[in-house]
């Protein structure tokens, strides 16, 4: 149910096709609903507030939006998708500082796992 708007979305940020829904899926299995009390993110994107003041997390569309908009920019940012994925999971700082060196297992299984799925070569895309 909402695959097609969240692709459109995406796709107007200029993000690969399916990589949103991907990370939707990842995030929360697309549950817009979903809140994570350990780290206090919220929503199908688990977007944490105190970080994102400005995004609202816990309406999809607008999550969507907020998601593509940041991930687009985190590509930018760092110059590839797998490092703007560990950004979105573990923090641009962290990036920043480390690369894709000495990730936290989980943010190496995330940004792998979502650029497979999608059909890019991970560390290369």
């Amino acid at each position: 149910q909402y695959y097609a708007t969240i692709e459109a979305i995406g796709k107007a940020a200029g993000l690969p096709a399916n990589l949103l829904s991907r990370v939707a899926y990842q995030e929360s299995r697309f549950n817009p609903n979903a809140k994570n009390a350990g780290s206090g993110a919220l929503g199908m994107f688990q977007i944490v507030p105190r970080w994102h003041p400005q995004a609202q997390p816990l309406d999809w569309k607008a999550a969507a939006q907020y998601a593509a908009n940041y991930l687009a920019q985190l590509r930018k940012q760092f110059g590839t998708w797998s490092k703007a994925l560990a950004a979105y999971n573990w923090g641009p700082g962290n990036i920043a500082k480390n690369g894709l060196s000495n990730l936290p297992t989980e943010t190496a299984n995330y940004y792998q796992q979502i650029l497979a799925d999608i059909g890019m070569t991970p560390g290369v895309a």
